[in-house]
């Protein structure tokens, strides 16, 4: 038995606990002796008060930090640790197979020692004081430990959730104490984006007030090699090529042909699943996106560009209106109809500006402005001095005849589906469109926790943006083709 082969001094040992006493259940499910990996020995000895951890998949984070966490609690007395799963499900399971399994098949005399006082379905307390106690919130309470699992997916799912988190839980736990927020990414927005890009910034002096941000690629673990004869596709070698040039990332034969053969089924979300670097983490777009595959395909078929203006050619703008007793914005997209494509040129959003302010700077672009497309309350909401937002465009210099009011559609869903069937023939330019191409990626479904169904969009910074982009779909009108003044017509001939 280990426990009587071993000494005091052993158990004294904090990094000898941790390698030696633990049981767990590996992918296979079989019992298997815990033994530190190479990422959780470099989370372990980089460990800092508040760790970030952005990772890709089956590293084994979460398994480590929960043992780390109920090592701490069993040799320390009064030592309360919890831990905050994105769903019920994952914090059953984190409690049962990981924490609740580790416990039991730890040494009797142990045990017998450090007995469980309390052992309920969520929670165990220990003889000397200490808990562990796993949830999907952990509000109240005061914590020496905590653990946040998934912090991406909570706020790509349930923003409100991940605000209860941090006003809530973050601050039952005092400074000079440990939290563990880890997660793969959920796209380049919300609140484990923003702390992660916080991190990133501020790596020296650091107070127990800030975060330590910690990477893990799917190169430097040892498993995710292939050692078989895969032909790598042009768009794979292209992506290993750029690796190398870009960060210095050189890749074997094995890693390269076990990547191919991943994306195959990843698709495009391998960059989130199993990142090469952080910013390729965070590209990815997340499964509740409601332009995700069209997105995707923007992406892939390389139609973020620079896009040349031609001075001819009218640009049309696309407006979601924003109320400016709610502080909502105010966006505009710039699309210029090239055959065959719809080119995005531009974005503008303002807000709490009067109206004339919006159509200065709109106009100080250069355009060759054509029609101005306005929602179809654009004609009939009025403002406080209960002129419509179609009226004071016209007071600020717009000709009414420029004005288009977009009709009001039965169902967003119905607008929904006409701008995914326009999304193919749509191209952006990469920079001028970057905060309005940020929104849509952003635009989500909502999610019903109770019945696991999305629900309509979620109502945020992003609906605004992707609702004036939902204009051109439903209104926009081509313009008749000129036709040429050597163009001759001709009597249709009748036959007898």
């Amino acid at each position: 038995m280990v426990y009587l082969m071993t000494t005091k001094t052993d158990f004294a040992n904090e990094e000898w606990r941790l390698n030696n006493l633990y049981w767990v259940k590996d992918k296979k499910g079989k019992k298997v002796k815990f033994k530190m990996n190479w990422a959780q020995k470099l989370l372990y000895e980089g460990m800092w008060y508040l760790c970030l951890i952005l990772k890709a998949r089956q590293l084994g984070m979460t398994t480590f930090i929960q043992i780390f966490m109920l090592d701490r609690c069993l040799f320390n007395s009064n030592t309360n640790a919890g831990v905050i799963a994105h769903n019920r499900d994952d914090a059953q399971k984190f409690f049962k197979d990981k924490i609740k399994f580790a416990y039991d098949n730890l040494p009797g005399e142990l045990k017998e020692r450090i007995r469980a006082s309390t052992d309920s379905a969520n929670e165990l307390s220990f003889s000397n004081g200490s808990c562990i106690r796993v949830g999907t919130s952990l509000r109240s309470g005061t914590y020496q430990y905590l653990h946040i699992s998934e912090f991406g997916k909570v706020c790509a799912k349930f923003p409100d959730k991940a605000e209860e988190i941090v006003t809530g839980a973050l601050n039952t736990v005092d400074a000079g104490q440990f939290i563990f927020i880890e997660s793969t990414a959920e796209g380049d927005y919300g609140r484990f984006y923003d702390m992660c890009q916080d991190a990133m910034n501020n790596h020296e002096d650091l107070t127990p007030l800030d975060y330590k941000f910690f990477f893990f690629s799917w190169f430097n673990h040892p498993d995710y090699i292939l050692n078989d004869d895969v032909t790598i596709p042009a768009n794979d070698d292209l992506f290993f090529t750029e690796l190398e040039h870009k960060h210095g990332i050189e890749l074997n034969d094995m890693q390269k042909a076990w990547y191919s053969k991943k994306k195959q089924t990843q698709k495009n979300k391998m960059g989130q699943e199993y990142p090469s670097t952080p910013d390729e983490a965070f590209e990815q777009i997340s499964e509740y996106a409601v332009y995700g595959q069209e997105i995707g395909d923007v992406i892939s078929e390389g139609r973020r560009i620079t896009i040349p203006v031609s001075p001819t050619i009218p640009v049309d703008l696309f407006f979601d209106i924003g109320k400016s007793t709610k502080a909502e914005t105010t966006c505009v997209w710039f699309m210029q109809h090239n055959e065959p494509w719809y080119d995005f040129i531009d974005y503008y959003q303002n807000q709490l500006r009067p109206v004339g302010t919006y159509v200065s700077d709109i106009r100080s672009k250069g355009y060759n402005i054509g029609k101005w497309y306005l929602p179809h309350d654009g004609g009939n909401q009025k403002d406080y001095s209960m002129k419509t937002f179609k009226k004071r465009l016209e007071d600020a210099g717009v000709p009414s005849s420029d004005i288009v009011i977009v009709p009001c559609i039965d169902m967003i869903k119905t607008g929904i589906d006409l701008t995914k069937e326009m999304f193919g023939k749509c191209r952006f330019d990469e920079i001028k469109t970057k905060e309005g191409w940020k929104a849509l990626k952003a635009y989500k479904y909502s999610w019903d926790e109770k019945k696991s169904i999305v629900g309509p969009p979620v109502h945020d910074w992003a609906s605004h943006p992707s609702d004036s982009f939902r204009q051109c779909a439903q209104g926009y009108k081509p313009r008749k083709k000129k036709r040429s003044k050597s163009a001759k017509s001709y009597p249709k001939l009748s036959i007898a």
